[in-house]
């Protein structure tokens, strides 16, 4: 055993402390339900405090829709999980109902019918969520998408 008077060896590891004023935990960009603040908003690209609202510069736009993407990316599971609790609370049924009603002779053809149009509900409510969480998509035409996901899910009867 080594003994030192005075002074301890350097210290075989890096340590980090924090910086001085920093709250552990508490995100600046992110509210607790994963969707993101106005800052956070500007800060990866979009929203009404973007420095990047101005997508004329294809650099800037691409930067902007890295940003979205990768919050998208980093928040999937969340949105996945929420979108298929709303699919359990209610919209499946509403969406059996629906099918119920839809005649097709061929059980088989029946089968891959309900199977796409569940796979397009879902996908439409998902494109729902990201759009309420994080905003559109930076470049896009939001109003069009989120028409084209409601048609969807009003043609398929989760929506009235």
């Amino acid at each position: 055993m080594r003994y030192y008077i005075g002074t301890s060896p350097a210290s075989p590891y890096l340590e980090h402390h924090g910086i001085l004023g920093m709250k552990w935990g508490r995100r600046r960009y992110q509210n607790e339900d994963g969707s993101l603040t106005e800052e956070g908003k500007a800060r990866y690209g979009y929203g009404s405090l973007s420095k990047n609202s101005d997508y004329s510069d294809p650099k800037k736009l691409a930067k902007a829709q890295k940003g979205w993407q990768q919050a998208v990316n980093d928040n999937y599971i969340s949105l996945y999980n929420n979108t298929a609790d709303m699919m359990n609370n209610g919209a499946i049924a509403k969406f059996n109902k629906h099918w119920d009603k839809v005649k097709i002779d061929d059980v088989d053809k029946w089968n891959k019918e309900y199977e796409e149009a569940y796979f397009k509900s879902f996908d439409a409510m998902f494109a729902m969520n990201a759009y309420r969480v994080f905003g559109a998509t930076p470049g896009s035409d939001a109003d069009a998408i989120m028409k084209e996901a409601s048609d969807i899910l009003k043609e398929n009867g989760i929506f009235d």
